[in-house]
């Protein structure tokens, strides 16, 4: 049996959408059979992000959402469930590379909740997992299509230009009940960190993660740059198909209820993403 560890860090303003994602889950959930899933699930509550008393939902509305929502979560082995209030987080950055350090398990998945899952997105990875013989690896599904044909690689559908903002994204759903699955080895290495990616334990340990980082980052470029030099092969999930869900978010409508202290955010995201460019420039000089 292989075992992976799950993380999903959420703002208030995600939790309509980290219930959405949650949900798709649990039914995906329905298919495995072999599979141990650990997961740490995080709602940042930093009170240095978040204005409180500007806001006119409060705190706990959140919190009651959050815990009611992870009642779902019953088909993960282990739940850490963290609600944080202070400064512990600025993002999901800080986690996502914590959370990697960890060790005793097979792999790491890193979760956004602003797609569209496949009911056999699970099935796909625990099937997949159980093919793979080499130690690093990276596996992802299938995306319907995004910007440009870089993505092709991991495209179910190649050449299909879309307007990913308007896109209806429900529009994959007829595509997975007509297809046949099967990998598709890559070394053209193409993914997005929380698109259902999963990530060997043997392969993040090569990652040279830095540890001043906070909030926002280029986690996922700086892995895939690290995949490309060391000679990865990334699977992709032929016929597991997922998209990112732009045009149904439901983040923006809390936006008028919840107050975000941008100006304090920004400098700090802005100061991880240049440690990362700086990083991934380095790479290939070496």
């Amino acid at each position: 049996m292989k075992k992976i560890h799950l993380t999903i860090h959420i703002f208030p303003k995600e939790i309509d959408d980290y219930e959405f994602t949650i949900n798709q889950l649990k039914v995906a959930s329905k298919f495995i059979t072999n599979l141990q899933i650990d997961a740490n699930v995080i709602l940042n509550l930093n009170d240095k992000i978040i204005d409180w008393d500007k806001s006119s939902l409060p705190k706990e509305y959140f919190v009651e959402r959050f815990k009611h929502t992870n009642t779902k979560l019953d088909w993960i082995t282990n739940l850490e469930e963290e609600i944080t209030y202070k400064q512990e987080y600025h993002g999901y950055l800080e986690k996502r590379i914590a959370n990697t350090r960890l060790e005793g398990y097979d792999a790491f998945w890193w979760q956004d909740v602003d797609l569209i899952l496949d009911d056999l997105i699970l099935y796909g990875l625990e099937s997949t997992l159980d093919t793979i013989t080499e130690p690093n690896y990276i596996i992802s599904p299938q995306i319907y299509k995004f910007w440009d044909a870089s993505w092709d690689v991991i495209s179910a559908v190649p050449n299909n230009n879309i307007d990913v903002d308007t896109f209806d994204s429900f529009n994959i759903k007829p595509l997975q009940y007509d297809r046949s699955i099967g990998l598709i080895p890559n070394k053209n290495i193409k993914f997005a960190g929380g698109w259902s990616t999963i990530l060997s334990n043997s392969f993040i340990k090569q990652v040279p993660f830095p540890d001043n980082v906070k909030g926002y980052g280029r986690e996922d470029t700086l892995a895939l740059e690290i995949g490309k030099k060391i000679n990865v092969t990334q699977y992709i999930m032929k016929g597991i198909i997922v998209q990112e869900n732009r045009k149904y978010l439901s983040n923006a409508l809390y936006n008028k209820f919840v107050h975000y202290n941008i100006d304090y955010l920004k400098p700090i995201n802005e100061q991880s993403l240049q440690t990362f460019y700086n990083l991934i420039n380095n790479i290939w000089k070496k």
